[in-house]
C-alpha cells in the first residue's frame, strides 16, 4: 500500500513549480516587450531614412535645374521629425608642389583654397539630419553627400566654357 507522501505532490513542490513558471513568464514578457520596442524603433528609423532620402533627392533636382547650391543651414518640422539641412563649402587641401617652378596641382582652384576663406571652390558638403524623440531620448540619423555648385563653377572656370559647351563635360563629372 502507498503512503500518503507517495500519492500526491507536497505543498513545497507546488510552490517550487509556481515560482519556476513565474520566472519563465516574466522572462517571456520581457522578451516580447523588447521585441515590440525594437520593431517600433525600426519603424521610426525607416521613416527618418526615407525623409532624409527625400531631402537629398530634392537637392539633386535643384542642382539638375541649375539652381545655385549656396552654403546655408535650414531646419524644418515634418510630422514628428525635425529635418536639418546643412550645406557648407568643401575644400580639399592639396600639398604645394616641390619646386616653385612646378605648376599648381590640377583641380586646386576647383576644390577651393583652405587658406583663403573667401575661396569656397565649387564643391559642397551636404549633411541631412533627421531627429525624433522616443520618450525622453532623442534619436537621429544622418546622411552626408557631396555636390557641386554650377554657378560657382561658371564663375570659376569662366564664361568661355559655356560658349564652347565645355560645361557639359563638367556636368558629366558631377553625375559620376
Amino acid at each position: 500500500m502507498k503512503t500518503r507522501a507517495e500519492i500526491g505532490l507536497t505543498l513545497l513542490e507546488v510552490l517550487a513549480a509556481v515560482a519556476l513558471l513565474g520566472i519563465l513568464y516574466t522572462y517571456l514578457a520581457k522578451a516580447a516587450t523588447e521585441g515590440i520596442l525594437t520593431a517600433g524603433n525600426s519603424r521610426w528609423r525607416l521613416e527618418a531614412s526615407l525623409l532624409a532620402d527625400e531631402e537629398i533627392a530634392a537637392l539633386e533636382r535643384q542642382l539638375l535645374e541649375g539652381a545655385p547650391l549656396e552654403a546655408d543651414s535650414a531646419e524644418a518640422e515634418r510630422g514628428a521629425f525635425k529635418v536639418t539641412r546643412e550645406v557648407e563649402p568643401f575644400t580639399l587641401e592639396i600639398p604645394a608642389p616641390a619646386t616653385a617652378e612646378a605648376p599648381a596641382p590640377v583641380g586646386s582652384g576647383l576644390l577651393g583654397d583652405p587658406s583663403n576663406p573667401r575661396d569656397e571652390g565649387i564643391l559642397r558638403r551636404i549633411t541631412i539630419r533627421v531627429a525624433w524623440f522616443d520618450g525622453l531620448d532623442e534619436h537621429q540619423i544622418e546622411r552626408v553627400t557631396f555636390g557641386y555648385d554650377p554657378s560657382a563653377a561658371v564663375s570659376l572656370l569662366g564664361a568661355d566654357l559655356i560658349a564652347d559647351d565645355t560645361l557639359d563635360d563638367v556636368d558629366d563629372l558631377g553625375d559620376r
